[in-house]
């Protein structure tokens, strides 16, 4: 650390409101480094500078003279920058190039550029911009201004408030695609009537499919016990759990992991047994439940060997040393002991000190001379256990999930990013492995090839909720081998040569995946010889300079960088895709990937845009399209991602024929479209378990169609999306 950037904050009635200071700890030195601005809100801040929007002291001297101008501070001098001049007044928000100010108007300037220009007038008030004295906002049916964001999924949104009602989130378009304030009102009441009517309308089950990878129950719990954890032993051979019965009394068992046999259990505990963990040789187990108690079992045969009462409350965190010398508890009475696995006995606490940290995880370093602790401010601290003394402070770490084959401790970076990195406690240095991994690591696997990571609070139908989702992935590759909705409760684990990966669900069972075996390839369709692409089809190229590319069952569309859409009132009709023949009623379903990134339009005036989805075609004047459709409405802008049913009669879209539902693009890897007699329900997934329902729609079409899959392109950059796990159903 070489320098640090204090701002100080004074009282209301002084005329320059803060002094920033830099202060340097090797040369002893500090400096104010500007105190000729006054700060005006709005600021905003980013991860390398802050902004605002300020009045020179000589222009507030000057009586009538209000030559705002927007600010600068931060790396690499720390200095303030002027950046554009005559800065109206307004919220401030900086996306990319983009400067936004919010004020009666929205003004939208170029940081290179050095000017605005105005969007037109708010359609809602903000008090510390509109005067309320003249009728502004007194109304109950306007909106009132709480303040505006960037979010990475949706691009500009804003929050806001009716008077006596909830507060509206909404996304903020430019080009004029979406509705106003007051029409979004007006229509949130119908579109939860539609969306009740399409939640009460379950989507016919298709037929039944391997997952990717395969999955089995390995074997189901009673009913009556409550499985809350499980471990691999280190060669592979058994899996052991600890459960709740009915009593409550809880108990260990012990199963084998090829096929599912119970071949051991031993009560022991009084309650829930919350922690569990193997000695690496695989010659002890301990577990640790809610009343602070610890068992040390001998693993083969299970057999108990000593009951510890260690903490006052329950053990948080349980790890043996390298060796197997010694055991670590961490207790939530933020005690740390070590004890003696073979004897039983306590040989070492860590000092009084160390209960201010409140530790909850704890783990020994690879040369066993010192303890790892982890606290419930995501700190990690070390702890040398022959001094008994604290060795310093891991500022790099947020979490830890487990140690790789090179002794490395793989966590989660304590900065923006959230990147996965591997921490040398030798060194004390990290190597960035992941860089901005979205969610936790809960599980590693002992050869350091994959990883499970647990994803909570995602969107649903344009709304935070709370669910987990574990994925697993290839840790070199971050290629995903599986996604499975399942809350496991900390009950995952892969076995020790990473090719198994298990976990107990809500319901006491437990699922096993082998991660190297290949799915399944889907059943062949018997069609006709026109199709050329497998089961999705014939090709459709209007153009002739698109490429289809099948491997296997994935297939690669490849769109160049030019406009090619699907819009038959502009004579456009030149999107390519690949279609087979389907009659009456159907279920089509896919995946679909690729780098979903426009940029720079062929229609001036226009967004760039990319798509791609499924198609339920009778001719180029009556179709039916959902598609993962993603904008950017300008180059310094974020691109911004939807879902998208668009149904055309007779070359147009009748009304209610187009929907839009702002979805984040994790959550568009499937698309689901069926068609019941003349009703069509559209639906989205991001892992093919969970879907999400857009409102039903009535549209008239004849029995014989096509079905099968488009892609479109308006972007200055060619637009290659990928279809993978196509299927149709046909039929009642």
């Amino acid at each position: 650390m070489q320098r640090v950037l204090i701002w100080r904050q004074l009282p209301q009635d002084v005329e320059i409101r803060r002094h920033p200071l830099v202060v340097d700890p090797q040369e002893l030195s500090v400096a104010v480094i500007e105190e000729r601005w006054d700060v005006a809100r709005p600021e905003f801040r980013s991860s390398e500078a802050f902004y605002y929007t300020a009045l020179s002291v000589d222009d507030l001297r000057k009586r009538g003279i209000r030559n705002r101008q927007l600010l600068r501070v931060g790396l690499p001098d720390l200095k303030p920058k002027v950046l554009l001049s005559g800065v109206p007044e307004g919220q401030l928000l900086i996306d990319g190039n983009t400067v936004h100010l919010v004020g009666q108007q929205w003004w939208r300037g170029k940081l290179d550029a050095g000017q605005f220009t105005s969007a037109g007038s708010v359609p809602w008030f903000d008090r510390r911009y509109h005067d309320l004295t003249k009728g502004a906002g007194r109304t109950g049916d306007r909106v009132e201004l709480k303040f505006i964001a960037r979010s990475n999924h949706y691009g500009i949104v804003l929050c806001g408030r009716q008077r006596g009602g909830p507060a509206l989130l909404a996304q903020v378009l430019f080009d004029g695609s979406g509705l106003s304030i007051q029409q979004a009102i007006n229509r949130r009441k119908e579109k939860e009537e539609e969306d009740s009517l399409a939640r009460t309308s379950p989507p016919r089950p298709s037929t039944p499919r391997r997952l990717t990878p395969p999955r089995e129950v390995l074997w189901r719990a009673s009913p009556l016990r409550i499985v809350n954890g499980l471990a691999f032993s280190p060669d592979g051979k058994c899996i052991v759990t600890p459960s709740l019965d009915v009593s409550p009394k809880g108990s260990v068992q012990t199963w084998d992991a090829a096929d599912g046999r119970l071949l051991a259990e031993a009560p022991g505990h009084d309650t829930w047994v919350v922690r569990l963990v193997f000695s690496r040789s695989g010659k002890y187990v301990a577990t640790g439940d809610a009343k602070g108690v610890i068992m040390i079992w001998n693993a083969d045969p299970l057999r108990l060997l000593h009951r510890l009462q260690a903490h006052d409350k329950e053990i948080a965190s349980l790890a043996f040393s390298w060796d197997d010398r010694w055991l670590g508890s961490a207790g939530r009475d933020y005690r740390v002991f070590v004890w003696d696995p073979g004897t039983g006995k306590p040989v070492y606490q860590l000092p009084q000190e160390s209960r201010r940290m409140r530790a909850n995880w704890i783990a020994f370093t690879p040369d066993n001379k010192r303890i790892l602790l982890g606290d419930q401010s995501g700190a990690f601290w070390y702890w040398d256990l022959a001094s008994g003394r604290l060795a310093g402070r891991i500022e790099t770490l947020k979490w830890a999930s487990g140690f790789l084959p090179d002794k490395t401790l793989l966590g989660v970076a304590a900065d923006s990013t959230s990147s996965l990195v591997a921490w040398d406690c030798n060194t004390d240095t990290y190597r960035r492995l992941w860089p901005s991994a979205k969610g936790i690591p809960v599980a590693v696997s002992a050869d350091g090839r994959r990883v499970a990571v647990l994803q909570r609070d995602v969107f649903v139908d344009g709304r935070r909720t709370r669910f987990s989702r574990l994925r697993v992935f290839e840790l070199q590759t971050q290629k995903k081998l599986l996604a499975t909705p399942f809350d496991s409760r900390k009950c995952e684990a892969f076995s020790p040569d990473g090719r198994i990966f298990v976990v107990v669900d809500g319901h006491g069972q437990l699922w096993r995946w082998d991660l190297d075996q290949q799915p399944a390839p889907a059943p062949a369709t018997p069609e006709s010889v026109e199709h050329q692409l497998g089961a999705f089809g014939q090709p459709v190229d209007p153009d002739g300079d698109c490429s289809f590319q099948i491997d296997d069952t994935m297939l690669t569309l490849t769109v160049p960088d030019t406009l090619h859409e699907l819009t038959p009132d502009q004579s456009l009709m030149n999107a390519p895709r690949v279609l087979r023949r389907a009659h009456g009623d159907l279920l089509a379903e896919v995946k679909i990937e690729g780098r979903f990134q426009p940029a720079g339009s062929h229609i001036e005036g226009r967004p760039a845009h990319c798509s791609a989805g499924l198609l339920l075609f009778q001719d180029e004047q009556n179709y039916v399209r959902l598609e993962r459709y993603v904008v950017r409405h300008s180059p310094g802008d974020s691109a911004t991602s939807q879902a998208v049913l668009e149904i055309r009669q007779h070359g147009t879209i009748p009304k209610g024929g187009k929907l839009r539902a702002l979805m984040p693009q994790h959550e568009l890897r499937f698309l689901r479209l069926e068609r019941r007699a003349d009703k069509i329900l559209a639906l989205t997934s991001g892992d093919g378990f969970q879907w999400q329902y857009l409102p039903p729609r009535t549209v008239t079409l004849g029995p014989d169609l096509k079905v099968g899959v488009v892609a479109t392109n308006n972007s200055s950059q060619p637009f290659a999306p990928r279809f993978s796990q196509f299927s149709v159903v046909q039929g009642k």
